[in-house]
């Protein structure tokens, strides 16, 4: 078991953006060096909240999208309502929160934005009579943006 060099484990972090640990390891069958990386605990629990936080947007999407379909209108104006709103949705996400993003909002207002996105659609499933679901989805959203401030930067 050797370690890894310092330039690699360097390029492996700014690769991957958490504190990552890697241990070369030899294969006996294949004779040759695999590398395993190994996550600090702090890494994990950015890990599972970002997958906390797209379980929540899709959550996000599906109350939109249910909400609007459920309105005392014609079945035209619903559809467009829908669409309307789903597309807003979808367009601020993309340009905000998105990953990737250009203009993605910096923590804190990332998790200030999220949240408010995230209680709309919690008040969406209030309003389509989803109590506890959309208690649920307050919770959530309370905890995964408090994680959030704390692991991403």
């Amino acid at each position: 078991m050797k370690c890894v060099t310092n330039a690699l484990l360097q390029k492996l972090y700014e690769a991957m953006m958490l504190h990552t640990y890697c241990i070369l390891a030899m294969n006996k069958r294949a004779k040759r060096a695999i590398c395993i990386i190994l996550y600090t605990k702090a890494g994990m629990i950015k890990i599972m909240n970002q997958g906390a936080i797209f379980l929540l947007e899709i959550t996000m999407l599906v109350s939109y999208g249910y909400y609007g379909i459920t309105r005392q209108w014609g079945l035209g104006a619903k559809l467009l309502f829908t669409v309307f709103i789903l597309s807003i949705a979808i367009a601020l996400w993309s340009i905000f929160a998105a990953p990737k993003s250009g203009h993605r909002l910096e923590m804190p207002y990332l998790a200030i934005f999220r949240g408010g996105m995230f209680f709309i659609a919690a008040f969406f499933l209030f309003q389509t009579g989803y109590k506890n679901i959309a208690l649920l989805l307050v919770v959530l959203a309370i905890i995964t943006q408090v994680v959030s401030l704390f692991t991403e930067r």
